[in-house]
């Protein structure tokens, strides 16, 4: 499947419309907001994204040093069983803590997307702030350290 603007839009009114994805509707404003700036070539779907400071929207996540990950889904694409392909989804965010763009690839990024990949839903793997929990700052460590 080729990576375009249409497929950008697509996956990020996925996202923005599933109640399990926390922020989604938020997610979706952040989108329709932001400006793409990077469509990635090489067979997946990924893309990159900047809202500007000036579209009056919260962050995803308050704001920090750097961005990073902030969600991570895995979907079993079609049937599953013992050789299951799967989609995997990385949400970034940026250091605004602004929606950053999406990481959207097949079984590892192994294989170039397919036209119409069918998610098996509920995904098989959610997981919120990755990447943005861990730091060596002291001013986010926990109190135990």
């Amino acid at each position: 499947m080729a990576n375009d603007r249409d497929k950008a839009t697509w996956w990020a009114r996925f996202i923005g419309s599933r109640s399990y994805v926390p922020k989604a509707t938020l997610l979706l404003k952040h989108f329709e907001a932001g400006e793409i700036t990077r469509l990635c070539g090489c067979g997946c779907n990924s893309f990159d994204l900047e809202v500007p400071d000036s579209s009056g929207l919260e962050p995803i996540l308050p704001a920090g040093e750097t961005g990073g990950c902030a969600i991570e889904l895995a979907y079993f694409a079609g049937e599953g069983g013992k050789h299951a392909k799967t989609v995997e989804i990385n949400v970034y965010v940026d250091e605004k803590g602004f929606f950053a763009g999406l990481d959207v690839d097949y079984c590892g990024n192994s294989a170039p997307m397919p036209d119409s990949p069918t998610l098996v839903e509920p995904p098989f793997h959610l997981h919120e702030n990755v990447g943005l929990m861990a730091s060596n700052s002291p001013s986010e460590r926990t109190r135990n350290d």
